[in-house]
């Protein structure tokens, strides 16, 4: 069993999102015992979810690549929460306040926000786009931040990042990833900021978002078998490329403080997970795997 993705909201309760080998579905899962044991969750009517945000050991949010639930019980019951048609992406800060991003057919992608816990929506912002395929959505406190993707091809992504610090009210793009193989990326007329990590033909993994400011994006690029990560202290205003001097296609993050992260790299050769104090201008192997050759 694979994990895929890992909440613990205290050092007792904790979730995960695990997928079994040579199958595409992904399980929820739960331990109450810091992770010695864990024990499968059914959620019979709701469809798999891509990510999970737990705020405590009862309440929290589960999301799938078109839709958004709710648990106040562990995960044990799961509600439905109302978003609007053509979601690809949702993410919620209380029961009140959340974010979608829509795809418009031959327009391209809108970021909508609620106040009412999806009874009613309001477009926050629009991105013109040739291709509109997939996105990704991360919030905290008043920070949120989109990633829109464009095509994909020759092992290469094309995708925007953009970013708000005060709940959506206003935006910037951060930067705007096109490439040869992939296409323009979404809203590439804008004044994008160079590219993503891992480049050449990156493709995003996760972000962290800590305080009211700062924010990390983890990814790899299997062209050119590497990981790095990017990062920014004022809300997107500026943006650093960090590459690891690593091997790996893939790769997933997580910070607790403003320095202080983790990342999980996979790799064909050495899969691992690295550690930083720094904000990840330096890394140091913390537990490296057996990797698929060996």
């Amino acid at each position: 069993m694979a994990v895929r993705t890992l909440n613990f909201p205290n050092n007792v309760t904790g979730y995960a999102l695990a997928g079994v080998k040579g199958s595409s579905l992904t399980y929820l899962i739960r331990t109450d015992d810091g992770g010695s044991h864990w024990k499968r969750l059914s959620t019979p009517g709701v469809p798999p979810f891509k990510r999970i945000d737990f705020s405590n050991k009862n309440n929290g949010y589960g999301y799938s690549y078109n839709g958004a639930y709710r648990t106040v019980d562990g995960g044990v019951n799961w509600s439905e929460i109302n978003t609007p048609a053509n979601t690809r992406a949702a993410t919620f800060i209380t029961d009140k306040l959340g974010y979608a991003v829509v795809v418009v057919p031959g327009t391209g992608y809108k970021i909508e926000k609620t106040s009412n816990g999806g009874k009613s929506w309001n477009t926050a912002l629009q991105v013109k786009s040739g291709t509109w395929n997939r996105a990704d959505l991360y919030a905290n406190g008043s920070q949120v931040w989109a990633i829109l993707y464009g095509d994909a091809g020759m092992s290469q992504q094309s995708y925007s990042l953009y970013a708000s610090g005060d709940q959506g009210e206003s935006w910037r793009q951060v930067f705007a990833q096109s490439t040869a193989g992939a296409g323009p990326a979404p809203g590439a007329n804008q004044d994008g900021k160079g590219t993503g990590p891992a480049n050449p033909g990156g493709h995003p993994g996760n972000m962290a978002l800590i305080g009211k400011k700062t924010a990390y994006l983890s990814a790899g690029s299997p062209a050119a078998d590497k990981v790095g990560i990017g990062r920014s202290f004022d809300g997107g205003s500026t943006w650093k490329n960090i590459d690891l001097k690593a091997q790996g296609y893939s790769s997933r993050i997580s910070f607790p403080t403003t320095k202080i992260g983790w990342l999980v790299v996979t790799s064909t050769n050495a899969p691992a997970v690295y550690a930083t104090t720094d904000g990840g201008i330096t890394w140091s192997a913390k537990i490296l795997f057996r990797s698929e050759q060996n």
